[in-house]
């Protein structure tokens, strides 16, 4: 029963990664012909800006304000893309949890950011551009991840920061 329930959280953990181009799917080698090429997630959202940028048609007054709602969800995007350091073993759990609490807590500010400055763009906007806006800025707007994968990998070894001695 356990090397059931295993074989289904790996494969339930390959499946969500796969949208982010690990665990198989599709791309294969240049010369494949078997679908659509993977790009990244930084690519989509930037398509998505682009796209809904010109959807827009944004007025130059309109336009500063679209620049710093994309500067602030680009920010976003990157800091959840940056690999987690791993866990230092040498603090207490409380601190360890503090040190999770603490990336939360940034990046609620930092997605508190973008939705001010979304919503400086939204008010900017007039009627015919607020109904554009309305199918298309959340879409924009980068879903908070929390590193859950980074929780399912190895602890680090003796040799790696924060890794235990050798046990005796």
């Amino acid at each position: 029963m356990k090397r059931t329930s295993t074989l289904f959280f790996l494969l339930l953990l390959l499946s969500a990664c796969a949208p982010f181009g690990g665990g198989g799917g599709r791309g294969g080698s240049a010369g494949d012909a078997v679908g659509p090429p993977i790009i990244s997630v930084t690519d989509q959202q930037q398509a998505l800006l682009r796209e809904t940028a010109a959807e827009l048609k944004l007025t130059p007054r309109q336009l500063v304000l679209w620049e710093r709602y994309q500067q602030r969800a680009g920010a976003l995007m990157a800091d959840q893309l940056r690999s987690e350091p791993p866990p230092n073993r040498r603090l207490s759990a409380p601190q360890q949890i503090d040190s999770r609490v603490a990336t939360v807590r940034n990046r609620l500010a930092a997605i508190e950011a973008v939705q001010q400055a979304a919503t400086a763009v939204y008010d900017s906007l007039d009627v015919e551009q607020q109904k554009i806006a309305d199918q298309r800025l959340a879409e924009t707007v980068p879903p908070l991840y929390s590193g859950l994968i980074s929780c399912f990998t190895a602890p680090p070894t003796r040799d790696q920061p924060g890794g235990a001695p050798p046990r005796r």
